[in-house]
């Protein structure tokens, strides 16, 4: 049986992304950086907020006196890329484990990233579906969020009838 993304509660493993770049000649490497997150829900001038805050936060770190740790946890990302000279840039996106390894066994972990063909074309090709290759980027791509499964365990498809035309779901991204 595949796994819930809803059902994602576990600490994030540790790990860096990293950015391998192709298509071309690039005047610096992409510079990559992680953050653990947890999320909060607390109230603020009358009002309920959630917020994402690092794993580690206490609700001082806000001025506040409490909040209520909601149980989701994630690892944020964000990959700085010095575009080619036409403005654009191609590469492929991996997660690096740290203390943990990719594979296809129940010890190891799996990859999965979170698509949905956005163009109804009935496959992930454009760079904002989060396709396997980005092709020409030309701006920034948002929500381009990764699933940690074991490994022995199958990357979850969409809930309306498992192809990525259907909604938002998984497809293998590592190994």
């Amino acid at each position: 049986m595949s796994p819930l993304a809803s059902d994602a509660q576990d600490v994030p493993p540790a790990l860096s992304v990293t950015l391998a770049l192709g298509g071309g000649s690039y005047a610096a490497a992409p510079d990559c950086s992680v953050e653990a997150m947890k999320t909060v829900r607390y109230s603020a001038g009358g009002s309920v907020r959630i917020e994402a805050v690092a794993l580690d936060a206490v609700p001082a770190s806000l001025g506040l006196v409490s909040w209520l740790d909601t149980g989701d946890r994630h690892v944020a990302y964000r990959c700085v890329v010095t575009p080619r000279a036409d403005g654009r840039w191609s590469g492929r996106s991996a997660l690096l484990p740290v203390g943990w390894t990719v594979g296809s066994g129940s010890g190891d972990r799996r990859v999965c990233r979170y698509v949905t063909d956005g163009n109804g074309s009935g496959t992930i090709d454009a760079n904002i579906e989060h396709p396997l290759d980005y092709i020409d980027v030309a701006g920034s791509l948002l929500a381009q969020n990764f699933l940690v499964v074991r490994g022995d365990q199958a990357c979850p498809a969409t809930s309306e009838g498992g192809s990525p035309s259907a909604g938002l779901g998984t497809l293998q991204h590592q190994p």
